[in-house]
């Protein structure tokens, strides 16, 4: 099957069309990573340390709180600002680059450190539910008259598969077949405790 005619039938013909489907994609696995799989395990055995593990855990429900309180604050005044102005992309990429600098911020966040994995974690998730309402705001101006709703959604096929692939990774990675590697340079006693403490059941290994 020639791929134009392949991506026509997956409502994917055209360049923008493209574009959309695949940010949803790359923010699936973010969601994968920051929201459901990863991060919280972090939160509750490294940042929260301290903490008893049910402490941590209520830590980590209030701070979801307080970030799903802003963005019901944010979302109407940032949906009227996309209606409004012409400047849907821009503002996408804005609240985009606030959710990555907070995920590339949680580097840095070791053992005990609780108040900034508290403050990462709403900023990313304040970065990725603004970026998704300019992204939502854009489908108007990308898909065709009749086609705003496609069966099934080509978005729809792409984050699943975006959550899918990188919980595969994430399985492969505990299963003992491949584990999970200390990166050059980090490959320390106290590193590998601090890794072993979030995730006891994978084995890790020197990165060299």
């Amino acid at each position: 099957m020639p791929m134009g005619s392949l991506l026509s039938r997956l409502g994917l013909d055209r360049p923008e069309l493209r574009a959309w489907a695949m940010y949803d994609w790359a923010a699936s696995s973010m969601q994968t990573t920051i929201m459901v799989a990863v991060f919280p395990i972090y939160f509750v055995k490294v940042a929260g340390a301290g903490l008893a593990e049910s402490g941590a855990t209520q830590r980590l429900a209030t701070v979801n709180t307080v970030a799903l309180v802003i963005i019901a604050v944010l979302s109407p005044v940032l949906g009227a600002i996309s209606d409004y102005r012409g400047t849907k992309k821009r503002l996408l990429a804005l609240f985009m680059w606030i959710g990555v600098v907070a995920v590339l911020g949680m580097f840095f966040i070791g053992r005990g450190d609780l108040n900034l994995a508290s403050i990462l974690f709403v900023i990313s998730l304040i970065g990725v539910a603004g970026s998704f309402v300019f992204y939502e705001a854009l489908l108007p101006h990308v898909a065709r008259p009749g086609r705003s709703i496609a069966c099934p959604p080509p978005d729809t096929l792409w984050d699943t598969w975006g959550a899918a692939s990188f919980s595969l990774s994430i399985w492969r990675g505990s299963s003992g077949r491949t584990g999970l590697v200390c990166p050059r340079g980090r490959d320390s006693a106290p590193h590998r405790q601090r890794c072993r403490s979030a995730w006891p059941s994978c084995p890790w290994r020197s990165g060299g």
